[in-house]
């Protein structure tokens, strides 16, 4: 199984660990991830119709993450045969989550991935999660109180109404609704910095749901964990993700 993913740092959170399950759930593959902090889905589809290198390319093949840089939307997908490619939304400032001005282009760009991967390559989309309020993210300041739940309900909202319904995309994986179901369980340390996913616990759980949204894998047959996720917090993750993934 090969997966290419075009986002930002939260790809990266979610993809990371993605490795590791799927090895530990007997699937093997190609795993990739190109980077620009911060990126939106308009400056993705800007750098894929002016071709621009420039997006740092991180691949896992064989268990190791290795990086490259000055990297293309068209090198990366010309670069292997992907039976999956991700669409990642960012939201480095102002109100990118929740305005569908800032989804504006995501027929386009699903549009270009399809012509240039080819008919049998299927396109999803990674939902991203809120962040944490002492964040003092802008968007959650100005038009949600600072409140966390507020802002999850609408981020659902769009991405069931306005992503679900975008021709092409064959895939949703509310991985963002995975990590509001662990922060409604009362977990505190899901983040490293009250935006991006903790390394072990936080990633973990996207990985899970990322998975189990694209193949339906049995993730509760899963024997791996990060070193720092005792067995408890592991049944809380596949709990968080087989419950976003099925509703």
């Amino acid at each position: 199984m090969n997966i290419l993913s075009i986002g930002n740092s939260f790809s990266h959170d979610t993809m990371y660990l993605l490795p590791n399950v799927a090895k530990d759930l007997g699937i093997d593959g190609v795993f990739a991830n190109l980077y620009i902090g911060g990126c939106t889905i308009g400056y993705h589809y800007l750098n894929a119709i002016d071709d621009l290198p420039v997006y740092h390319y991180y691949v896992n093949s064989d268990g190791e993450w290795t990086d490259r840089k000055r990297v293309s939307i068209s090198e990366a997908i010309a670069s292997e045969n992907w039976d999956y490619i991700n669409i990642q939304h960012g939201s480095k400032d102002s109100n990118r989550y929740t305005d569908p001005l800032f989804y504006k282009h995501l027929p386009e760009l699903v549009d270009y991935v399809k012509k240039a991967a080819g008919k049998n390559t299927r396109i999803t989309f990674n939902m991203a999660w809120v962040a944490e309020p002492e964040n003092e993210h802008h968007e959650m300041v100005t038009f949600f109180e600072n409140n966390q739940e507020k802002m999850y309900e609408a981020l659902v909202s769009i991405t069931k109404d306005l992503v679900g319904s975008t021709p092409g995309i064959d895939i949703v994986s509310y991985t963002g609704t995975a990590i509001q179901h662990a922060r409604r369980q009362g977990v505190t340390d899901i983040s490293r910095d009250n935006y991006h996913l903790s390394y072990g616990f936080g990633r973990y759980i996207a990985a899970l749901t990322f998975l189990k949204a694209l193949t339906d894998a049995d993730i509760t047959k899963i024997g791996w964990a990060p070193e720092d996720v005792t067995d408890e917090m592991k049944s809380l993750a596949i709990q968080c993700a087989l419950k976003a993934t099925e509703k």
